[in-house]
């Protein structure tokens, strides 16, 4: 059994049973699946239909108990208090999460949104949230008061790039807990053990779902040897135009940068490894294949295919983005490649790299421990 929470320092909201958060997500969702769809209309069918796979998980009581016993277990503890929620706008579960959570350990909640208020509303409203249990705050962050915003706030939950962190670091008060998901990076391994078979759509879809712009989603790919690597990059090819299209600033900018990397590759010395790039014209997204591994000649959208031994490859990752990793989504390994293998926090078969379901750790760190103080 859950250890009952503790009389905290300041009044809290009540704490919701996950019966009763199921119970509401559940009737939320069957009423108003055409919100949902306007709400994730901007995102493209792929990630329209994982997000609808997603919510469902948070409709299933035994889903929500399970993290409640798994994190905080028979520990006794006590809600935070007050908790500002900042995630990135990109990440449209990644605000409904937070809430969820608040509302299983007796937060009150603070949200900063501006696209997203629909959604923090429409959960507001279906977890049955007054305003004082559930604020929304609307501003653009340039002109954010931080000494208002942070005066009264037990906790700041941030989810998004190393400028917001850097930002909150700065500027809250000693005393306030601030809790750190991202940034975070994940990629794709090949090795030559199994064939291909559909595991380059797979991780197309892997790639696109969110428009690249999650910590989930893959940027660049390892693939143990030339030939495969080439393989790789001929199917990818074929693959981008069936890809939910990248918005118009993000095409421009893609064909932009693939000239002037294809206008660097004619400039390089001969025998120089410049690799090779390719943009989609309808759905503008990319792919780049070369046996250096070098971010500067990646496209801003895509994939970038490196080849080489994953011995070798995967410590320099390794030490390159020491504390960074997120998730490895593979396919036929080889042992000593997967002994090669240190620093992800999530191991996965590819095309299943968005598909965390709510029990497992965001990042590698229990979340619901991190919004209660525990008590002796």
């Amino acid at each position: 059994m859950r250890a009952q929470r503790q009389p905290g320092r300041r009044p809290v909201v009540k704490i919701m049973s996950p019966e009763a958060i199921a119970r509401c997500m559940g009737d939320w969702r069957s009423r108003s699946r055409p919100v949902l769809d306007e709400l994730f209309a901007e995102a493209g069918p792929a990630t329209r239909a994982h997000c609808h796979q997603a919510m469902a998980a948070l409709c299933d009581a035994k889903v929500l108990q399970a993290k409640l016993d798994s994190e905080l277990g028979d520990r006794s503890w006590r809600a935070l208090g007050r908790l500002l929620v900042v995630v990135s706008e990109n990440d449209l579960l990644g605000t409904s999460m937070a809430m969820i959570g608040a509302c299983l350990t007796g937060n009150e909640l603070l949200v900063k949104a501006r696209r997203t208020q629909r959604l923090v509303s429409e959960l507001k409203q279906a977890l049955d949230l007054s305003d004082a249990q559930c604020r929304v705050v609307d501003w653009s962050s340039s002109e954010q008061d931080d000494r208002a915003l942070l005066s009264e706030v037990d906790g700041v939950l941030l989810a998004g790039g190393e400028s917001l962190i850097a930002h909150y670091r700065r500027v809250t008060p000693v005393g306030v807990r601030l809790i750190e998901y991202g940034p975070k990076l994940s990629c794709a391994l090949i090795g030559q053990a199994q064939p291909l078979g559909q595991t380059v759509a797979a991780l197309l879809a892997d790639m696109s779902l969110f428009a690249q712009s999650v910590c989930s989603s893959p940027s660049f790919v390892l693939v143990e040897g030339e030939a495969l690597a080439e393989e790789v990059y001929r199917q990818a090819l074929a693959g981008l135009a069936a890809l939910d299209p990248l918005d118009y600033p993000e095409r421009l900018a893609q064909f932009s940068r693939c000239q002037e990397l294809q206008l660097r590759s004619r400039m390089a010395r001969k025998g120089s490894d410049e690799g090779r790039m390719h943009v989609d014209a309808d759905s503008g997204w990319g792919v780049t294949l070369s046996r250096e591994f070098d971010p500067n000649r990646w496209l801003p959208k895509g994939l970038a295919i490196i080849s080489g031994p994953l011995e070798q490859l995967l410590p320099m990752v390794a030490r390159r983005y020491r504390h960074r990793l997120q998730s490895a989504g593979v396919h036929g390994l080889s042992d000593a490649a997967r002994s090669a293998m240190s620093g992800f926090t999530r191991v996965c078969a590819i095309g299943q790299m968005h598909r965390r379901a709510p029990l497992e750790p965001h990042d590698g760190m229990l979340e619901l421990c991190n919004l209660v103080e525990l008590c002796s």
